[in-house]
């Protein structure tokens, strides 16, 4: 959506609509990770240290992908793939390209399914890439294609707004892990005795399941913030509804009009569109990367926490499968790794609000 190819998202929306009405869903992955590149490619500012090896390269009618990319989210049940692949190894942030591809794309296989320790739900891929050719028409965004200099800084932006907009939302996730790790254990505080009286009549207890409970809270507190700074600070452009109309067959009909199409596709409104977002101030752009980044923190920090603390208030029964309490402190520490490590996250932090205050910091 962030590259702002209306063509393509026109294309996608249509094939969720079409598999919708099938008993097969449209799945989509992102594919950002490189098995030695690992967080450094999620932030600009790590490219030069990046030791990035996948790369596209440029040729009549396309562009031609080699390398691979780990851990990616549903990759074995993706029909579409969209890639992240730089066209030059020594300026990937001035030369990055996305492309979507098709499942069955010549040159493109599917490697091993990760053998995980929590979020087992959900498959995580290696995707391969030999000679892999991908058609104009699918190449989603090259930052080559506008000359100006300031649309150079395209990549950045696309990477700072699918950020804010993921960390948000792995905050999010780690709140509701958190939760439940603290309704699950009071859930059996409630039906547990010790020395003749339930769990949930000790003080000690009372003590813990109150700590779980303010690591909730804590966790909601910042992804609602983090929320609200990402829907305010993007000039009105995330925060405005669909009006109802939208939603009717007429309004496919003008979809589907060729001249509807020819400006709705044109390259004069993408630009029109990508400047909007460039031109955003960037005290809004600082805030939402920084409320994201502790949103995901916090949110993580507390699953991670709550799990723990569930696991060793119930003891024996903290580790028993059917209570579900050892499993969502599996599922918490995957909270903690993507989306950028924690680690990064706080030096993201540290780029965007404290180093604005103190001038010459070096961050990165």
């Amino acid at each position: 959506m962030l590259t702002f190819n209306m063509r393509i998202m026109q294309q996608v929306a249509e094939k969720i609509v079409r598999y919708e009405k099938s008993d097969t869903p449209y799945v989509i992955d992102c594919a950002i990770t490189e098995p030695s590149a690992g967080t450094d490619v999620e932030e600009p500012d790590l490219y030069p240290k990046a030791r990035l090896v996948g790369q596209a390269k440029k040729v009549a009618d396309g562009a031609v992908l080699n390398g691979r990319k780990v851990f990616i989210s549903t990759g074995h049940m993706a029909s579409d793939h969209v890639i992240l692949m730089p066209f030059d190894l020594k300026d990937p942030v001035n030369n990055y390209g996305c492309f979507i591809l098709p499942k069955d794309a010549n040159g493109f296989s599917l490697g091993r399914k990760e053998r995980k320790m929590g979020h087992r739900v959900s498959t995580i891929s290696e995707l391969i890439f030999e000679d892999c050719f991908v058609p104009d028409e699918n190449i989603v965004m090259n930052t080559l294609e506008f000359p100006e200099p300031k649309f150079r800084k395209q990549i950045e932006l696309l990477l700072e707004m699918v950020l804010g907009i993921t960390r948000t939302a792995v905050g999010a996730m780690g709140t509701g892990n958190a939760r439940g790790s603290f309704e699950r254990a009071l859930d059996i505080a409630k039906r547990t005795k010790f020395r003749g009286r339930t769990l949930l009549n000790q003080q000690w207890a009372q003590a813990i399941l109150t700590n779980m409970f303010t690591n909730v809270m804590m966790a909601r507190s910042l992804y609602m913030e983090s929320t609200f700074a990402l829907m305010s600070n993007m000039e009105g452009m995330l925060s405005k509804s669909i009006p109802g109309f939208m939603n009717t067959n007429f309004m496919k009909k003008v979809f589907d009009n060729r001249w509807f199409k020819k400006i709705f596709h044109s390259t004069w409104l993408r630009k029109k569109m990508i400047e909007q977002i460039l031109d955003t101030k960037p005290q809004n752009r600082a805030r939402i990367q920084f409320m994201s980044s502790m949103a995901k923190v916090a949110g993580s920090d507390m699953a991670m926490e709550n799990g723990h603390l569930a696991v060793e208030f119930l003891s024996r029964a903290g580790i028993r499968h059917d209570h579900g309490i050892e499993k969502g402190f599996r599922d918490a520490k995957l909270l903690q790794i993507f989306e950028g490590t924690n680690q990064l996250n706080r030096l993201n932090m540290f780029k965007h609000y404290l180093a604005r205050q103190l001038p010459g910091v070096e961050v990165f």
